[in-house]
C-alpha cells in the first residue's frame, strides 16, 4: 500500500537520522575534538563514506545484492550477461559517486558548511536521487540485522538518560514503541520511498489513469530545512561563541514549534494517509495503520529535538558535559 510505504519511508528517515546522530555524539571527540566546527565533522564523515563506498568488500556486498535482485531467475543465456554488465555499470556508478563526494562541496550543499560550489546547482548536487537510494539501501540492509537493531535500541534508551528526569519515562516508552512498530513494518521499509519523502527523488504520480494528483509535501518539510540552512548561512558553527549557541537554540525551538503544531502533525499524517483511498480493498486497515504508527514517529522526533543537545552535536554550543 502506498500510504504504508510512505509511513515506512518516514520511519526510515527518522531511524537513519538518529542512526547518524546518536553515534556522532558519541564519536565527536575521536573525529574532531570538542571545539572543532560541525563543518569539519561533516567533511570527516564524507571522507569516511567515500572510503566505505570504495572498499572492495562493500562493493562486493552491494553487487551481490543487485545481482540477486536483477539477474537471478533469468534464463542461463541471459544470466551471465546480466552479471557482467551489472558489474561494469556498478563500478562506473561507484566511481562517479566517489568522484562527486568532495567533502567541502557535499557539506556546503547539505547546509553544514558555508561557501559556494562552483558550477553546481544546489538542487542537483552530489546528493541526488541515485546517491540517496544507495545510502538508504546500505542503511536499510544494516538495520535489518537484528544485532544492529538491538544495539541501536540500547543506544536510544541510553540517550533517554540525557533528558530531564521528567521526560525520561515518556522517552523510554516512545523508544520501545518505535522499535516495536519498526519490527511490524520491517518488510515495508523502502529506500525509494525514504528518498521521495526527503525530496531527493521525485514522487511519482499516483493512480495513473485515475486522475489522482501527486501528494503535496507538507509545508513543514521545506520549512525545517530552511530554518537550519539559514542558521548556517548567518553564522558558522563555532564552540565558545555564545551568540551562535543562542541562535542555534532559537532555531531548534522554532523547529520544535513547527512539529508540535497540531496542523503540521495532521498534515504529515495526512501525507501518509491520503493515498489509502486509492486501494478500496485495504483502505480501512491502511488508515488504521497510519493512525497508529504515524504519531509515534512524530513524537520521537520531537523528543530528540532538545536545543542544548542538538546544538552541542552541531558544534554551536559546548558539549553537554561542559555546558
Amino acid at each position: 500500500m502506498m500510504a504504508k510505504r510512505t509511513l515506512a519511508g518516514l520511519v526510515l528517515l527518522v531511524i537513519a537520522g538518529s542512526t547518524m546522530g546518536l553515534p556522532l555524539a558519541q564519536r565527536q571527540t575521536a573525529l574532531r575534538g570538542q571545539d572543532a566546527p560541525a563543518c569539519e565533522l561533516c567533511e570527516g564523515l564524507v571522507v569516511s563514506l567515500s572510503a566505505y563506498l570504495s572498499d572492495p568488500k562493500t562493493q562486493a556486498y552491494v553487487q551481490e545484492l543487485l545481482v540477486g535482485a536483477m539477474c537471478e531467475g533469468l534464463p542461463d543465456a541471459f544470466h551471465d550477461t546480466c552479471v557482467q554488465e551489472l558489474a561494469a555499470v556498478y563500478r562506473q556508478v561507484v566511481a562517479t559517486v566517489v568522484a562527486a563526494l568532495d567533502p567541502h562541496d557535499v557539506c556546503t550543499l547539505a547546509g553544514v558548511c558555508v561557501g559556494t560550489v562552483a558550477g553546481v546547482n544546489s538542487a542537483n548536487g552530489p546528493f541526488d536521487c541515485p546517491m540517496c537510494r544507495m545510502v538508504a539501501l546500505t542503511l536499510l540492509q544494516r538495520f535489518k540485522d537484528p544485532k544492529v537493531r538491538s544495539e541501536m535500541h540500547t543506544g536510544f534508551l541510553q540517550a533517554c538518560n540525557d533528558l530531564e528526569p521528567a521526560k525520561r519515562p515518556k522517552c523510554v516508552t516512545d523508544v520501545d514503541a518505535l522499535f516495536q512498530a519498526v519490527e511490524n513494518i520491517m518488510d515495508d521499509l523502502d529506500p525509494d520511498m525514504a528518498c521521495e519523502v526527503a525530496q531527493f527523488c521525485p514522487r511519482p504520480a499516483l493512480g495513473a489513469g485515475t486522475g489522482a494528483a501527486r501528494l503535496a509535501v507538507p509545508a513543514a518539510v521545506p520549512a525545517m530545512r530552511a530554518l537550519f540552512h539559514s542558521l548556517v548561512e548567518q553564522r558558522p558553527a563555532r564552540v565558545g561563541d555564545k551568540e551562535s549557541c543562542d541562535n542555534c537554540k532559537v532555531v531548534v525551538l522554532q523547529a520544535v514549534a513547527i512539529i508540535q503544531n497540531p496542523k503540521t502533525q495532521a498534515d504529515i499524517i495526512e501525507y501518509a494517509k491520503e493515498s489509502c483511498s486509492m486501494f478500496p480493498d485495504w483502505q480501512d486497515s491502511c488508515e488504521a495503520y497510519v493512525t497508529l504508527y504515524g504519531p509515534i514517529a512524530i513524537n520521537m522526533l520531537v523528543t530528540y529535538l532538545q536545543p542544548q543537545t542538538v546544538c552541542s552535536e552541531l558544534g554551536y554550543c559546548p558539549p553537554l558535559s561542559l555546558a
